[in-house]
């Protein structure tokens, strides 16, 4: 997915407070170097209702840490559980094939 249809399904996201229809839980994914994946959903965050909530999957499946995230500045910044706060570019994201096609379904409608 290119960088700015990239950008624009998140901005649809963090902007759209009703829906037509609910997105799908996973939102897209982010490989961490570890060789699993930082796991970005569309659900709001519990200790935090303006970010949504984020989870380390590990290679094997395990979740190893939780956070929320917010996409600001054309940078995904997740607020881990540990206090640790990182930030990743959206060059690196990859959109879910169920948030394409909700994106995709969207867009037919606006159309």
């Amino acid at each position: 997915m290119q960088t700015v249809t990239k950008w624009l399904a998140v901005a649809v996201l963090m902007v759209s407070t009703a829906w037509a229809k609910e997105p799908p839980m996973i939102f897209g994914t982010i490989e961490n170097k570890a060789g699993g994946h930082i796991v970005f959903t569309s659900r709001p965050c519990p200790r935090e209702k303006d970010k949504r909530f984020v989870f380390i999957r590990d290679e094997g499946g395990r979740v190893s840490s939780t956070g929320c995230w917010v996409y600001k500045d054309k940078l995904f910044w997740v607020f881990w559980a540990d206090g640790d706060v990182f930030t990743y570019d959206l060059d690196a994201f990859e959109p879910s094939p169920e948030f394409e096609a909700h994106m995709a379904e969207i867009e037919g409608v606006q159309s």
